[in-house]
């Protein structure tokens, strides 16, 4: 099977979007293959790890936001934008 197609069908399962008898043949051949095991359980781990780095990144750009703001003064002024 080709690499690709592989992957995709691990990401599928992994995101509960395969019909019920695909899952059900797919959940057959994981319990077969040893290394679809493996391989799916990489995937989940390295799902899992990039949802990190996201939630990570995520947060320095609110705190290096909230810094700049605090900065500027912005969060304490009464008047935005110019608007009072």
């Amino acid at each position: 099977m080709e690499n690709h197609a592989y992957i995709e069908r691990i990401h599928r399962y992994l995101a509960d979007t395969m019909d019920p008898v695909e899952k059900a043949a797919f959940e057959i051949e994981m319990n077969a293959n040893e290394q679809l095991a493996k391989d799916i359980k990489l995937e989940q781990k390295l799902l899992l790890g990039i949802s990190l780095a996201g939630d990570e990144d995520l947060k320095k750009v609110i705190a290096d936001t909230d810094e700049r703001l605090s900065a500027q003064r912005f969060l304490q002024r009464e008047c935005h934008f110019n608007q009072c």
